[in-house]
């Protein structure tokens, strides 16, 4: 895609040209609804980068994608894994997506949604990876410090987060060689959720 090369050598003439081609087209778009069309180009250009460093490295990458709060498409996704490698060493849950507002603005599928890309997204794949015998040795949590201090506007988002350091603290009881993990990031600067749009 060669969206995929033009968002990454000019982002902001990016924008003005795909504007440009949805106006072309007839598409109606509101200016969050280009910034979300962005931001899956942008999620795409990156994981196509992320994957060529590995293989520069001398790694192999694969990449199946899924629906983490569907769990026919996370079983799926593990099944397709489960036939190409014997074991899972490592498994980083870090799906998220953050829609802030206050609580009374907010509906109850957007609060779910939220929630439920985080706790239902991991509870889907780990059953997965056990039902396919790919227990992994590590559960890396990507949770957020909204998680810990809370945040305005993401009462949703600081519930599920909080869950994950809840879960792993729990998981180690449950399968007692598994080793888990919670990290409770900050914003990063060029990379994840917090880079993105208008939030930096």
């Amino acid at each position: 895609d060669p969206d995929l090369a033009k968002i990454k050598s000019d982002r902001k003439a990016f924008r003005v040209e795909l504007a440009a081609r949805l106006a072309r087209t007839g598409e109606r778009t509101t200016p969050i609804q280009l910034d979300q069309k962005i931001a899956a180009i942008e999620r795409a250009a990156d994981t196509r980068s992320v994957m060529e460093y590995i293989e520069a490295r001398g790694g192999k990458a694969a990449y199946w994608q899924c629906d983490v709060t569907d769990q026919a498409s996370v079983f799926d996704a593990v099944e397709k894994i489960s036939q190409v490698e014997s074991r899972v060493d490592v498994f980083f849950h870090a799906a998220g997506i953050d829609k802030s507002k206050k609580v009374t603005q907010k509906s109850l599928d957007e609060f779910t949604q939220v929630v439920n890309v985080k706790t239902q997204g991991f509870l889907n794949t780990f059953k997965a990876l056990e039902k396919f015998g790919r227990i992994p040795n590590s559960v890396v949590f990507f949770s957020s410090v909204a998680g810990r201090f809370g945040n305005s506007g993401q009462t949703d988002y600081s519930a599920a987060n909080d869950y994950l350091s809840k879960l792993a603290g729990w998981l180690p009881q449950r399968y007692p060689n598994l080793q888990a993990i919670s990290i409770d990031w900050g914003a990063w600067a060029d990379v994840g959720m917090a880079s993105r749009g208008n939030i930096p």
